[in-house]
């Protein structure tokens, strides 16, 4: 999960100014409910010996700022030996990709360039789409690049445009395949769009969404539900496996959820009239629904998900201007509620079974953050033993199978790799992303930007 998830969304955990003209009210401390056993986590010695190397074994911002390749670096996402960096200026229209052991630029792809050898760009900017850095997995013949991709056409009135997922070498950006999944015409008052990739094993999940062609905040038609899909790809060569016609996870979960064999989709015509209230788990061999998830009068998103459990989150407000008023751990096979607590937790997980979270308790005299793990291959639920400081954010990444929490002053606290033991504070940076070999850190990150880039060797 990249950094750009946690941040730009508020503070939930800052403490309000309180009113000297009446007294300060606390508020009740949230308690997970769960029938599952709770354990606690004590201060240990593994935590506390955690660190990264002294010296990084790549600078990136040397090898792709400087040379004048990519104005800001936005994201990165790590593909065997291979490190692409996401940059540009409003979005990720331009990346790079870096050889881990030299440095040296491999290939890079601007959005408005044609793909070598193909008659399709890689994206479309004019379509106000702010896609996430390119997914990356492990195809047949090699790690693959996964991209949104458009026709040339698209710039052209009365023209309509192939568009769909395009596969690309990370070895040297050549195209593997394309998946045509849907045209788009200027013309038309609605379209669909590209809204999200995600990849899991050998297959590649799409979400077709909708959007107004004039980009007006005017409502979609309500017969739009049906252009909706939720598709899943070979990733082999790219051909359809199953859609899931009226599922998306358009403007719902902020970025496409699939985990452990499930795709986590919502009721788009929900979303057309106003906003969903259900989740349905999809099955991602076939396609089908398993379960739906709702609570009357709550709205509901998918926070994240490992192997076996997603964490969701519950608010009366379709607008999710404020942080989620409940937070509901669900069991992935069935649906059936794992645990809850009457607040938003935020979470980090390990792209397998495991997940962190903290929340804020602002019911004591001092405002705190409570910091729990799950683990759905041995499911129970672990509690720090002292809450964390109030000036502790929330969970930023899980460094080869490390959960990192950063505070405000970009202080790191470490819990091991079992979940079981925390670290104090240390200072080494913000995570970005990992794999079991390499680790990548910003300096600093301001807003969406970041800074000071490096590369670390996992020892």
């Amino acid at each position: 999960m990249g950094l750009s998830t946690f941040i730009d969304e508020g503070d939930p955990y800052r403490e309000p100014e309180p009113d000297e003209s009446s007294p300060v009210e606390t508020e009740p401390s949230p308690v997970i409910e769960s029938d599952l056993e709770i354990t606690v986590i004590e201060e240990d010695a593994a935590a506390q010996a955690f660190a990264l190397p002294a010296t990084p074994k790549l600078d990136v911002d040397e090898s792709a700022i400087s040379g004048g390749l990519i104005e800001v670096v936005r994201d990165a996402a790590l593909a065997g030996d291979n490190l692409i960096v996401s940059g540009g200026t409003d979005s990720f229209d331009h990346f790079v990709v870096l050889d881990i052991a030299t440095g040296e630029v491999k290939w890079q792809q601007h959005g408005e360039d044609v793909l070598p050898g193909a008659d399709v760009e890689v994206w479309a900017p004019g379509l106000d789409a702010k896609f996430a850095p390119p997914s990356v997995m492990q195809g047949p013949d090699g790690w693959l690049v996964l991209v949104p991709y458009t026709g040339l056409n698209f710039r052209v009135a009365g023209e309509t445009s192939e568009s769909g997922v395009a596969a690309l070498s990370a070895e040297d950006g050549s195209v593997q395949w394309t998946a045509p999944l849907f045209e788009y015409n200027p013309d038309h008052e609605t379209n669909q769009i590209l809204n999200g990739i995600a990849v899991s094993g050998g297959t590649v999940v799409a979400d077709v969404g909708v959007v107004r062609t004039d980009n007006t905040a005017a409502p979609l038609p309500e017969a739009a539900f049906a252009d909706f899909r939720t598709v899943a790809l070979d990733a082999a060569d790219g051909s359809m496996l199953w859609e899931a016609p009226g599922t998306s996870v358009f403007n719902v979960l902020g970025s496409l959820e699939v985990a452990g064999g499930m795709v986590y989709a919502a009721d788009a015509e929900q979303m057309v009239l106003g906003a969903p209230s259900e989740i349905v788990g999809l099955d991602l061999a076939t396609g089908t629904g398993l379960w739906t998830f709702a609570e009357e009068d709550r709205y509901v998103r998918v926070e994240t998900a490992v192997a076996g459990a997603a964490m969701l989150h519950l608010s009366s407000n379709p607008e999710w201007t404020h942080p989620a008023e409940q937070s509901v751990l669900l069991d992935a096979a069935t649906g059936e509620t794992l645990a809850s607590v009457d607040t938003q937790v935020d979470c980090v997980n390990d792209g397998i079974t495991r997940m962190a979270c903290t929340f804020a308790d602002l019911g004591g005299s001092e405002p705190v953050v409570q910091l729990f793990t799950f683990d759905a291959a041995d499911p129970g639920i672990g509690i720090a033993a002292d809450p964390l400081p109030s000036s502790v954010r929330w969970p930023t990444a899980l460094l080869s199978g490390w959960i990192v929490i950063q505070d405000e002053d970009t202080r790191n606290l470490v819990v091991d790799a079992a979940g079981k033991g925390v670290s104090s504070a240390k200072q080494f940076g913000v995570p970005v992303t990992a794999s079991e070999a390499y680790a990548v850190v910003a300096g600093r990150a301001d807003g969406a930007i970041l800074d000071d880039l490096n590369l670390y060797a996992i020892e």
